[in-house]
This record gives C-alpha cells, structure tokens and sequence, in this order.
C-alpha cells in the first residue's frame, strides 16, 4: 500500500500558495506525510502550520481527494479558500532537516502564484497531480 502525503491549496480562487522547498529549484505545496495517530486533514493542518505558520480549522478544509503522486506515495489535496491571502510576511517554518551535517527548515521561501503559472515553479510529480485536479474542476 502507497504511503499519503497531504497537502493544501490555500487560494483566493485566483492565486495560491507555493513553498520554496530548500535545498531544491522548485516550489512545492504545504504538505506532508500522514502520521500513524492521525487523520488525513488533521496532517494536513499540522503540515502546514509547520511549514508556514498559518493555523487553519478542521471545518474550513476542503477535502479535494487523493491523487496519484509518486510511484511510492499518492498525494491526499485540500483546498482553503480566503477572501485575502496571507501575507507571505508574516509566514515561517518551524520544521527542520539534516544535511551534511546541519539543520535546515523544510521551506525557505513564500509565493503566490495564479494556477496557470505551475510549470514555471514546481516540480513534474507535482505539477501533473495538480494538472489532473484542474483538468475537471474551477478553483473557485
């Protein structure tokens, strides 16, 4: 069985968030992988409160489904929609990594971005999961 990742679309129906992911080229996604001893919205809110501060309640999330990802792990989308969109200001990350030797937040940089600008900033895994998300439905 596929491991699950989760992840957030936070968008005002126009543009949305992405996450410089450090160490790499791309953006990504708030998101994360599902613990033993939750649920899939509850890792989703608890990845990106890691990742960028933001602290979104259990009934404003909208469950997307889940979607093939990787070979490995399939990616479980929620989307919030807000009138005005977090200022990347005010946005941090508070989980780490180790690499050669030293500690790293998992994300090193904010932007907003409209749905038609993926191919330039993420990932291919990533932007083909989006792409099969967008290819039936309107963002807002």
């Amino acid at each position: 069985m596929k491991k699950i990742s989760a992840g957030l679309i936070i968008t005002d129906g126009d543009k949305f968030l992405i996450c410089k992911t450090t160490l790499a080229k791309t953006y990504d996604l708030p998101k994360g992988m599902v613990e033993n001893n939750e649920n899939h919205k509850e890792a989703c809110i608890r990845e990106c409160k890691e990742e960028t501060g933001l602290d979104f309640s259990y009934s404003e999330i909208i469950d997307l489904g889940i979607y093939e990802y990787m070979s490995y792990k399939d990616l479980h989308l929620f989307m919030v929609k807000v009138n005005i969109l977090p200022s990347i200001d005010t946005m941090n990350c508070a989980s780490t990594f180790t690499r050669y030797g030293k500690d790293f937040p998992e994300v090193n940089g904010y932007k907003y971005i409209s749905f038609n600008e993926i191919d330039e900033y993420m990932n291919k895994s990533m932007i083909k999961t989006l792409k099969q998300y967008l290819k039936g439905n309107i963002v807002c």
